[in-house]
């Protein structure tokens, strides 16, 4: 069961087409399908990703019904870039982007394709939001507060 799912590192030369979720490819005399993208780095011409990956050949497992249902607040995005764009190694899981007037953050990547020199880029985007201006001004209030405090002990 703990080998069921398992991260695996591909490395390949840029302009070389890398898998994408749903793909299966033998690794070791093991068969993966490939469930999900878990970052990916390039670095000169070698496009290296992670993949999480299922191992085909483990079959002792109980199946859990599927109960992740998509977030209706996520958005699906494709970011296209040049081999040598700055703006590839800034688009990471995690991380926070400003799009058309709106906060986002990287959640989740999808796909990634080689178009002939670009790197297209799919993700899932989860909306930010700032806390309402009266809360802000409410917790900055009791911070203040507890600075007085500690400075007058």
């Amino acid at each position: 069961m703990k080998d069921l799912l398992t991260t695996i590192r591909v490395r390949s030369r840029l302009f070389k087409q890398p898998h994408s979720v749903g793909d299966t490819f033998e690794k070791d005399g093991n068969f993966f399908l490939i469930v999900g993208i878990e970052k990916y780095r390039l670095v000169n011409d070698i496009l290296t990703v992670w993949y999480t990956c299922q191992n085909l050949q483990e079959t002792n497992y109980k199946t859990h019904k599927k109960t992740f249902k998509k977030n209706p607040m996520e958005v699906e995005a494709e970011l296209k870039f040049k081999f040598d764009s700055k703006h590839l190694k800034t688009c990471f899981l995690g991380t926070r982007h400003f799009i058309d007037g709106h906060h986002y953050k990287v959640i989740e990547y999808t796909d990634i394709k080689i178009v002939s020199t670009d790197i297209h880029v799919s993700l899932l985007l989860k909306p930010l939001y700032p806390v309402e201006p009266q809360q802000a001004k409410s917790i900055a209030f009791k911070e203040r507060r507890k600075k007085l405090q500690i400075e007058l002990v």
